[in-house]
């Protein structure tokens, strides 16, 4: 996953920091009283230059943004016949509801653009007509 979202977004927005629960699967198992470990996943960010956070024990608001997509998912899974269709509609068509009453009728989609840098956007402005131009040869 890490490798497709560096693959399809770097040259927009390097990834700086990504955030995972203290499952092994991580790699987040630590030893003693060391607050440091190692493993394969954080080793090959730590290649990449991104830094894992792992969310505080007991603390699930740290995940609070997937915890709430793993619910709503949950609610609304039998709506969809294939998870793709889920996932449009959550970030697509379902309107945000904990954004400011400014931005109250945006769509998690919308919220994201509307908050990307600048240099991001012109990122990815670049990456579409390298695609439609290299298309057209």
């Amino acid at each position: 996953m890490v490798d497709k979202l560096v693959e399809d977004y770097w040259d927009i927005m390097p990834l700086e920091e990504l955030i995972s629960d203290n499952g092994s699967e991580f790699g987040a198992h630590r030893k003693g009283d060391r607050k440091e470990w190692e493993s394969r996943f954080k080793s090959h960010l730590d290649s990449l230059g991104i830094k894992l956070i792992t969310s505080r024990i007991k603390h699930p608001q740290t995940n609070g943004k997937i915890e709430k997509l793993f619910d709503c998912y949950n609610r609304y899974r039998d709506d969809f016949e294939i998870l793709d269709d889920f996932v449009y509609w959550y970030n697509n068509v379902r309107f945000h509801e904990s954004l400011d009453t400014k931005h109250h009728l945006q769509t998690p989609e919308d919220a994201f653009w509307g908050r990307l840098p600048v240099e991001a956007r012109l990122g990815v402005a670049f990456k579409l007509f390298d695609e439609v131009v290299g298309n057209e040869r």
